[in-house]
């Protein structure tokens, strides 16, 4: 079976899904300040892209997981918690789509957060890369926002009954933003300095 590393169109899948999140953190921030009560419209809005391209990530995680397109356990460091992702994304659509408490949903991204994390810190202490603090830096990023995540699903789950945002829950969305923006940065850059590569490399591949 002929196999392609499709690695640079997962890393970019991963950075638009950070962009989307991004995007709709600032349209929920903007509702609340100004007091809108749109916020399952907001929900529904970013509910479908998000869950086409977690479709997107899941399916062709599952595929390359099974196929083994990059050399040795770089397969597993990669598509172990990129599967991850794709699934959550997947579960928020549906979660919203169902109008469930995200709550739960917020846990299980704790946990896939903390899973990324370990992923990350053994891939920097293996040395498993030419570039370890861009490694560590897109794990960690990820780990962090997606650690982050629970926190702000229980804020989602009761932001119809409030009119305003305490100090607190500013800090935690804003520590969330900074996050996702370390995450979007680290893994756009990666992202574009891996198609040159690919494209080089594949040139003159015929299936």
């Amino acid at each position: 079976m002929a196999v392609i590393n499709g690695l640079a169109l997962s890393l970019f899948s991963i950075t638009f899904a950070g962009l989307l999140l991004l995007y709709f953190l600032a349209k929920v921030c903007i509702a609340v300040r100004s007091k809108q009560k749109n916020l399952q419209e907001l929900l529904n809005g970013i509910a479908l892209p998000l869950g086409v391209l977690g479709s997107f990530i899941t399916v062709s995680g599952l595929w390359n997981m099974l196929t083994w397109p990059i050399t040795g356990s770089y397969n597993i460091l990669f598509y172990d918690p990129y599967v991850a992702l794709g699934l959550l994304l997947v579960a928020f659509a549906i979660g919203v789509r169902y109008r469930i408490k995200l709550e739960y949903l917020g846990f299980w991204s704790l946990l896939a957060g903390i899973m990324t994390l370990v992923y990350g810190l053994n891939g920097y202490n293996l040395g498993m890369s030419s570039s370890p603090i861009a490694l560590l830096g897109l794990y960690s990023f990820f780990g962090i926002a997606a650690v982050l995540a629970w926190p702000i699903t229980y804020l989602i789950d009761r932001l119809p009954g409030r009119n305003r945002l305490g100090t607190g829950w500013s800090v935690v969305l804003a520590l969330f933003a900074l996050a996702l923006i370390g995450a979007v940065i680290v893994a756009g850059l990666i992202s574009i300095s891996a198609v040159s590569g690919h494209l080089a490399m594949y040139a003159t591949y015929v299936p």
